[in-house]
């Protein structure tokens, strides 16, 4: 497998703290190698199959992102950071039953959160939210369908010193 591809972006401070950002990727991909079924039968019995990574054609993966991080200073929150990120994504793939998207690939990803220092104690609490979306899956013929839960990471850490922090999820 072999790929070449650009990306392009711009990022813009906001204030003393904060940052937003666009980007823009695309990648060509001549032999893509992904996992396939080989049409042999498994060692574990009927309906078992082996599968083996093969390449499967040559294609394109192309897509944006946005980012935003800040505190809430311009709230009178300068304690309080904000984040949040998403990215929307999309492949071409021809093979031998057609065009797809590449495999497990889904359509967007995004996650926000937020922190509050608490500097008295050198410590901090947040939280992180995550979702992607639905990914598909083509294996001789057999289409796959895999939806995915949303993630939620609360956390809280101590540090100590400028260079060690324990973080607690």
């Amino acid at each position: 497998e072999t790929a070449w591809g650009f990306d392009i972006g711009y990022e813009r401070r906001l204030g003393n703290a904060g940052v937003a950002g666009i980007n823009f990727f695309y990648r060509d991909v001549s032999d893509l190698i992904e996992m396939t079924n080989t049409g042999v039968e498994g060692s574990e019995g009927p309906g078992t199959f082996v599968f083996q990574p093969q390449n499967v054609g040559d294609g394109k993966v192309y897509g944006v992102e946005f980012d935003l991080s800040t505190d809430l200073g311009f709230l009178g929150l300068p304690d309080t950071g904000i984040f949040g990120n998403v990215s929307l994504l999309d492949s071409e793939i021809s093979d031998v039953f057609g065009e797809r998207r590449f495999n497990g690939q889904s359509k967007f990803v995004y996650n926000f959160g937020f922190i509050q220092d608490i500097r008295s104690f050198g410590a901090a609490f947040g939280a992180t939210y995550r979702k992607q979306g639905a990914a598909y899956d083509r294996v001789i013929g057999e289409e796959v369908r895999t939806t995915y839960g949303a993630d939620l990471e609360i956390f809280v850490e101590k540090r100590f010193g400028d260079s060690f922090t324990i973080r607690a999820v």
